[in-house]
C-alpha cells in the first residue's frame, strides 16, 4: 500500500484516494486464488478517484489460496471462522485492521470501495451464522464484514459502498460526489 501522505490533503493531480478491495483492482487474492476484477467500475471512477488497494484476509497473513471462511456469533461481536471450523481468524484479522487504519490515515483516503458479502469487507450484505458450517445452515441475518465493519468505525462519515452499489452511473457519480465533499471537508 502507498502511504505516502500529503498534510495539505489530497492531491487533485494524482486524484482523491479511496481504499478498494484489492480482488476488485484484479488482484488473485481470494480465497480461491482469483479475483473479482471490476475494471468498467474501475475506468468510470478513475480520475478523479485513485485507488489504494487492500486484501485484509492476506494482509492478516492468511494466505491465497484459502479455505474459505465466514461470520459466526452475534451481530455485536461475530467471529471470522474457516468453514471447517479448524481455524478462527478474528485476532489475525483484527491486528491487521488495526495496522491498515492508520496506513489509511496516513494515505489521508476519502471513501472505501468494499467486496460484497466478503466476510472481511461486505457492506451489511455478509451472511452471519450462529454456528460453524454445518449441514447447509440458515444464516441469523447479513452483517458487515468485520474489516469494514472497524474501518466505518474508524473513520466516521466516511464514504463507503459495496461494488454492487456503484453498479450504475447514476450511483457512481454519487459516490464520487460524497468522496469530493470529504475530501474537501478533510483537507485542511
Amino acid at each position: 500500500m502507498d502511504t505516502a501522505h500529503n498534510p495539505a490533503g489530497p492531491d487533485p493531480l494524482q486524484g482523491v484516494p479511496v481504499g478498494i478491495s484489492m480482488c476488485l483492482l484484479g488482484e488473485r487474492v481470494r480465497f480461491d486464488g482469483g479475483s473479482k476484477d471490476a475494471p468498467d467500475l474501475i475506468a468510470a471512477l478513475e480520475p478523479p478517484l485513485r485507488f489504494v488497494g487492500i486484501c485484509p484476509e492476506v494482509g492478516a497473513g492468511l494466505g491465497t489460496p484459502r479455505e474459505p471462511m465466514t461470520l459466526v456469533g452475534n451481530q455485536e461481536a461475530p467471529s471470522l471462522w474457516t468453514h471447517s471450523g479448524s481455524r478462527d481468524c478474528t485476532d489475525n484479522l483484527r491486528r491487521y485492521t488495526l495496522e491498515a487504519i492508520e496506513d489509511l490515515r496516513r494515505e489521508g483516503i476519502c471513501g472505501f470501495i468494499f467486496k460484497a458479502r466478503s466476510p472481511s469487507c461486505g457492506l451489511g450484505d455478509t451472511a452471519l451464522y450462529d454456528q460453524l458450517m454445518k449441514e447447509n445452515p440458515e444464516p441469523l441475518t447479513t452483517t458487515d464484514g468485520l474489516f469494514a465493519r472497524d474501518i466505518k468505525r474508524a473513520f466516521p462519515g466516511l464514504p463507503v459502498a459495496s461494488e454492487d452499489q456503484l453498479a450504475n452511473a447514476e450511483q457512481r457519480q454519487a459516490f464520487v460526489l460524497r468522496v469530493l465533499e470529504f475530501a474537501e471537508d478533510h483537507s485542511a
